[in-house]
C-alpha cells in the first residue's frame, strides 16, 4: 500500500530542506530542477526517521524522540490497525492545500479549533543508511601535562640547570631552550609550547582548567597517581581498592570496553598507549579490544605489517622506561589502526611529559608536550581529510593527574603532593559548542571524561553504570548530558 494511503489527508511534497527559519516557523523546500521552491510554515516540526537512524547525527532527536518499536509495514498489518487509526487521527488535521502567493498553507475549510500544523518529513529505513554519518570520538591522553604549562605556557622558572630543585637543563640548552618557548604573555608563551591546541582547538571547542579564570579541573581519587586516574577517566567512577600502579588487571568496566559491546560498535573500538600498563587497565583479556602498548610482541599474522615492524623496532630502540617507549611509537601505529580497524572510538595514550617531569628534564618535557601537540594536529588533519571521518570526530583530551607547583617537587605526583589533582580537559568536534578557554564556570572532574565520551557517539554510559559521573553538559548536546 502506498505511504499516502496511509497517511490519508496529509498532501505529500517531496524535496529537499533548505534552511529552516526557527523564529517565523518556516522552512523552503527544493522540489528540484522541474518544481519550483515552496515556502512552508508550521507550528510543530516532526521528523519521522527510520530505524536505523543514528540518532547522534541531530541535536536533540533522542530528547524529544517518540521511540516506535514497529515499521510503517507493521503498522499497516492489521494487528496494528489501532496504532493505525490513532496515528491517521493526528495526520488528518494537517491537510495542506495551495494558496496562491502564500505557498502550501491549512485547509481553510477545517475546524480551527481542532487544527495544529504538522510537517512530516517521512524517510524510509533503506535511504537513511545510505546517508548516515556516525559519529566517532578520539580520547586523547597527555600523562602528567599540568594545567600550568597548558594554560601559562613554558616556566621560567624552571629553566635551570640545577638537578636538585629546578629544571636540570643542560646549561648547553638554556639559551635555546628560552627561545623556543619563552614570550612575553602567557598567551604567547603557550601558543609556542601547544599551537594546534591554541590556533584551533580552543577557538573551535572549549578548554577547562585555568584556574587564574576561574575553571578549575581535577581528579577525584586520592592517590594521584597513573592507575587510579586512569580508572576513573574510563570508568567515571572511583575504586578504593585501586591505589597502586601495579598492573593488576582492572575489574571495572571502561566506557572502551562498554561501547564495545553495544550495537554499531563491535569491532571498531581501540587503543594506542605508550604505558604498557594500559593493556591491564583496559582488561584485554576479558574485553579483547585491540589495544598497542610498549614492547608488545604480537603472534605473526595477528596484527598489520606496520605494526609488526613497529614492534621490531621498539626491540631495537631502548626505551625511556622498561613500562614506557616513545611516543612516536603510539603515534604511528594510531595512524594504522585508523585505517586498518576504522574505529568509532579510539584511545590515543601519549606518555613521554610525565617521564621527562621524573627525570627532572624541564627542557624534554617542554619538547615532549610540543611533540604531542603536533601529533594530534596531524592525527585531526588526517581524519578530517577521510570523508567518513571528516565533520564526524570529536577530540576529547585530558591528563590522568597533576603535580607538584614547586621548583622542587613539580617532578611528583601522590597524594603528599600539594596541588597534584589540579588538571585540565579539553574537546572540540561537531557536537561541541565552541565557547573557547572556559572562565568562571563550575569545576570539572575527571570521572567526567567517560560519560562525555559515549555522549558525543550519541551513548548514555550513566544508564548502565549509574555509578559513574555525568558527562560534562556545556561539552555535549546528546542525550547523554541530560
Amino acid at each position: 500500500m502506498p505511504l499516502w494511503q496511509f497517511c490519508r489527508g496529509v498532501k505529500g511534497l517531496p524535496g529537499a530542506i533548505e534552511p529552516i527559519d526557527w523564529p517565523t516557523k518556516t522552512l523552503t523546500l527544493d522540489g528540484g530542477r522541474f518544481t519550483h521552491t515552496h515556502a512552508v510554515s508550521f507550528d510543530r516540526l516532526v521528523l519521522a526517521l527510520g530505524g536505523v537512524t543514528d540518532l547522534s547525527a541531530g541535536p536533540g532527536l533522542v530528547n524529544y524522540r517518540w521511540p516506535g518499536r514497529f515499521s510503517v509495514g507493521e503498522t499497516l498489518n492489521a494487528q496494528f490497525a489501532g496504532v493505525r487509526t490513532g496515528f491517521h487521527r493526528a495526520l488528518q488535521p494537517t491537510s495542506l492545500a495551495r494558496v496562491p502567493e502564500k505557498g502550501y498553507q491549512r485547509n481553510p475549510t477545517m475546524n480551527s479549533s481542532r487544527f495544529c500544523r504538522y510537517i512530516f518529513f517521512i524517510a524510509t529505513a533503506a535511504v537513511l543508511a545510505a546517508r548516515e554519518r556516525p559519529h566517532h570520538v578520539v580520547l586523547i591522553t597527555i600523562d602528567g601535562l599540568r594545567w600550568q604549562e597548558v594554560f601559562r605556557g613554558a616556566e621560567e622558572a624552571l629553566m635551570t640547570t640545577d638537578k636538585t630543585a629546578g629544571g636540570g637543563v643542560p646549561a648547553g640548552s638554556l639559551t635555546a631552550l628560552k627561545a623556543d618557548f619563552l614570550a612575553d604573555t602567557p598567551e604567547e608563551r603557550r601558543r609556542k609550547l601547544m599551537p594546534f591546541f591554541w590556533g584551533t582547538l580552543v577557538p573551535a571547542g572549549q578548554a577547562f582548567g585555568n584556574r587564574d579564570l576561574g575553571s578549575a579541573a581535577r581528579v577525584l581519587n586520592a592517590e594521584r597517581i597513573s592507575y587510579p586516574g586512569y580508572n576513573e577517566l574510563l570508568t567515571g567512577a572511583l575504586d578504593p581498592l585501586i591505589t597502586s600502579n601495579m598492573p593488576i588487571p582492572n575489574r571495572n568496566v571502561t566506557v572502551l570496553e562498554w561501547l564495545h559491546g553495544r550495537p554499531g560498535f563491535a569491532g571498531r573500538v581501540g587503543a594506542a598507549a605508550a604505558w604498557r600498563v594500559f593493556a591491564p587497565i583496559i582488561n584485554v583479556g576479558r574485553s579483547r579490544l585491540p589495544v598497542f602498548v610498549t614492547q608488545q610482541h604480537s603472534a605473526p599474522g595477528t596484527v598489520s605489517p606496520r605494526i609488526s615492524e613497529l614492534e621490531r623496532m621498539m626491540d631495537d630502540i631502548p626505551p625511556i622506561t622498561p613500562e614506557e617507549n616513545f611516543d612516536a611509537f603510539v603515534y604511528y601505529a594510531t595512524l594504522d589502526l585508523m585505517d586498518t580497524l576504522r574505529p568509532r572510538v579510539f584511545l590515543l595514550a601519549l606518555g613521554e611529559p610525565d617521564e621527562w617531569a621524573h627525570a627532572r628534564r624541564y627542557d624534554r618535557y617542554l619538547y615532549s608536550i610540543q611533540r604531542c601537540d603536533r601529533f594530534i594536529r596531524q592525527l585531526w588533519e588526517k581524519l578530517q581529510a577521510d570523508p567518513e571521518y571528516r565533520g564526524t570526530t570529536s577530540f576529547v583530551l585530558s591528563s590522568d593527574h597533576g603535580r607538584g607547583v614547586t621548583p622542587e617537587d613539580w617532578i611528583g605526583h601522590n597524594k603528599k603532593i600539594p596541588h597534584a589533582e589540579e588538571t585540565w580537559i579539553a574537546a572540540i568536534g561537531p557536537a561541541v559548542p565552541a565557547l573557547g578557554e572556559r572562565r568562571n564556570v563550575a569545576e570539572v572532574h575527571q570521572a567526567q571524561v567517560a560519560a562525555t565520551v559515549a555522549a558525543l557517539v550519541g551513548e548514555n554510559f550513566r544508564a548502565a553504570f549509574p555509578a559513574a559521573a555525568e558527562p560534562i553538559a556545556d561539552v555535549v548536546r546528546g542525550p547523554a548530558a541530560k
